[in-house]
């Protein structure tokens, strides 16, 4: 996608490719932390990443030739979804990680209790 935009010729989206790269590379991060994510990114990543490095090749070649400025318009639009749909699943992803340990905790408190191995007075 870097490639492509900059063969466009507009610095302003070579910035807007590399901000939504970093938001990609922070879903990425996420599912090298814990890679039971990747299911729920598959799609994200596969397939809109795709779409998105696609879309950015022809319109790059659109922009290069003509500087058409609907092009730029739908292009700057789709590039801001793309970018708030992968924020918004991986911080998804991030927030079921969280209930998912809160869950975990509960269930051993709980055990811890009912053996008499936790203070109940107390909060861990």
């Amino acid at each position: 996608m870097r490639a492509a935009i900059r063969r466009a010729g507009a610095p302003v989206l070579t910035r807007r490719v590399d901000d939504f790269t970093a938001t990609v590379g922070r879903m990425v991060d996420a599912v090298e932390a814990d890679p039971r994510d990747l299911t729920r990114a598959r799609k994200y990543l596969s397939v809109y990443l795709g779409g998105a490095r696609e879309a950015t090749e022809r319109f790059a070649e659109i922009y290069a030739r003509s500087q058409d400025a609907a092009a730029r318009a739908d292009y700057e639009v789709l590039l801001g979804d793309l970018e708030k749909g992968f924020h918004d699943r991986t911080e998804t992803m991030l927030l079921e990680d969280k209930s998912a340990l809160d869950v975990e905790i509960e269930v051993l408190r709980d055990r811890l209790a009912k053996e008499g191995l936790r203070d109940n007075k107390r909060e861990m």
